[in-house]
């Protein structure tokens, strides 16, 4: 595995689990599995982007950023 691709591994994962287990408390395996899909789409842009802008790399933050926007999105979809 190349160094680019491990260094976004761990923080991803870490992301994956906790918006999958936020979204598997609240609602049940196909609304956590969908979740997974939404973060790593979320994901896989902003590490895009943040390569396209020449910004330094933050595996960490683009995986906290990814897990916050999943997680809330879903819990204000659910506040009703």
């Amino acid at each position: 595995m190349s160094a680019r691709v491990s260094r976004h591994l761990w923080p991803a994962l870490a992301g994956a689990l906790v918006s999958f287990a936020v979204r598997y408390v609240v609602g049940d395996l196909q609304v956590a599995l969908i979740g997974l899909v939404v973060f790593a789409l979320i994901y896989v842009v902003l590490v895009v982007l943040a390569r396209a802008m020449k910004w330094p790399d933050a595996p960490m933050v683009n995986a906290v950023v990814a897990t916050v926007s999943t997680t809330a999105a879903f819990l204000a979809s659910h506040a009703q």
